[in-house]
């Protein structure tokens, strides 16, 4: 017997009342603007209203798969600028990151952060936030956000040095170390750790920021899965200096904190890494390691170039 087929006529679009839809609107914010009460609902209307604007929300995308970071450590090299300008006033902020609820396949929550830069001998030295409106990087109107909270801080940092680069306010030899801290905290204004002997003498120069990484041994102090403290202990192994112990001190509500390099304290200007103003404990300690790995990255990288320089190796 042959198969019989049916076709399936489409189903016919029903049309809304949406004039109906914004005049029973339109009456229920009349009763509240004239009550100042909430409009009656029934069940069945309170939950039919919750579910269209559910469904009427606007779907956002994972902004942070389109966002390119790039393949430079901005986060360092900011750092370096900053403290080159040491003195001037000029201060870079990491303010506090925001968890965002993001929809799939983006992980939930995800993460977004904005920097401010002020720059004191402008005038009126007006605070920058970078993502945002005036200075660029906002993706539909928001800054965009990352399944980690170092990618979100890069992408702040990224923002900040194009904008400098336009500006003209970045020049290829800026060097040395920066102010990197989140919402209140601040890092006391000192000098970057004098430079490292390679074991020859003569300091070599301060580390400067690689701008575009060749590669280091392990990685793993790029490894945002592992705890900074961490990378900060395997990163000071591999170059043979003391790790850090972490000062810290309560203040009324806040913490302050710097690093102790104990027998390798002569290697640190007084005052390097220091915050003040940290929510917590933990955040003390963290935003100290932050400033500690910075430098460390820098000086990993000023010991390869002086390795590909003796060994005449051509990058």
């Amino acid at each position: 017997m042959a198969n019989s087929t049916m076709a399936v006529s489409p189903i016919s679009a029903e049309r809304v009342d949406y004039q109906g839809l914004k005049s029973w609107i339109a009456a229920q914010e009349a009763f509240e603007a004239a009550t100042k009460q909430p409009a009656p609902l029934t069940s069945a209307q309170r939950q039919a209203v919750a579910d269209l604007t559910r469904l009427i929300q606007p779907k956002t995308m994972p902004l942070a798969q389109t966002v390119d970071l790039g393949d430079k450590d901005y986060i360092s090299i900011l750092q370096l600028w900053s403290a080159s300008k040491l003195g001037t006033g000029v201060t870079v902020t990491y303010n506090e990151p925001a968890a965002v609820p993001a929809p799939p396949p983006a992980p939930s929550p995800s993460w977004t952060q904005t920097l401010t830069l002020r720059l004191p001998g402008d005038g009126n030295g007006s605070p920058l936030v970078f993502p945002s409106h005036s200075t660029g990087g906002l993706i539909r109107n928001a800054a965009p956000y990352f399944p980690s909270k170092k990618n979100a801080k890069k992408y702040a940092a990224k923002i900040c040095f194009d904008w400098l680069v336009s500006q003209g306010r970045f020049g290829s030899s800026s060097s040395s170390s920066s102010s990197s801290v989140s919402t209140s905290v601040s890092v006391s204004a000192s000098p970057a750790p004098p430079p490292i002997p390679d074991g020859g003498g003569a300091p070599l120069a301060p580390p400067t920021a690689t701008l575009k990484r060749k590669g280091g041994a392990s990685g793993e102090e790029d490894d945002d899965s592992v705890p900074v403290t961490q990378r900060v202990v395997e990163l000071c192994r591999k170059l043979g200096i003391q790790a850090p112990k972490y000062a810290l001190t309560e203040t009324g509500a806040a913490w302050s904190a710097e690093p102790d390099f104990e027998l390798d304290a002569f290697r640190f200007a007084a005052g390097f890494g220091r915050v003040e103003g940290a929510r917590s404990k933990a955040h003390a300690k963290e935003m100290v390691a932050e400033e500690v790995l910075a430098w460390l990255v820098g000086e990993e990288e000023r010991r390869e170039g002086v390795k590909r320089r003796v060994w005449g190796e051509n990058y």
